[in-house]
């Protein structure tokens, strides 16, 4: 069920695997560290609302490079309210851009991405069937 699109992304919930997917698009180019940010704190939010322990994020368009500071504050803003909200395992479906890949996983990196699963992967079925595998064992 889609719950959230604008220009640069879109969230579908998966009620029954507890499951958000996360496409950012390509018009990611043009996107703002606000616009960023924004998009990252509505994602939080459908965390809580949704009861979300996996997310898929299909990175595959994304053409937006996280910067540093952008990384410390996902570290510090976003990482521990997904956390709080029961978020478990994260899988990526990973960008063909090299650098916008690199900054994604550095991200991930940064503070708490290590507290919950993680797993890169270039087949989003591939990366789906992961994340409902990982927590069913």
């Amino acid at each position: 069920m889609n719950v959230f699109e604008n220009q640069f992304a879109r969230f579908d919930v998966y009620t029954e695997h507890n499951l958000l997917v996360l496409t950012w698009s390509a018009e990611t180019q043009d996107m703002s560290a606000n616009e960023w940010k924004a998009i990252n704190i509505t994602l939080v939010e459908y965390f809580e609302s949704f009861h979300i322990s996996r997310l898929l994020a299909n990175t595959e368009k994304l053409d937006f490079i996280v910067t540093p500071d952008l990384q410390t504050w996902a570290a510090q803003e976003v990482f521990p309210k997904s956390l709080e909200n029961g978020l478990k395992a994260v899988a990526f479906v990973v960008s063909k851009d090299l650098f916008a890949a690199v900054s994604l996983e550095q991200t991930m990196n940064e503070g708490q991405g290590q507290d919950f699963f993680t797993q890169y992967f270039s087949d989003e079925q591939k990366a789906k069937e992961w994340l409902i595998d990982v927590l069913e064992k």
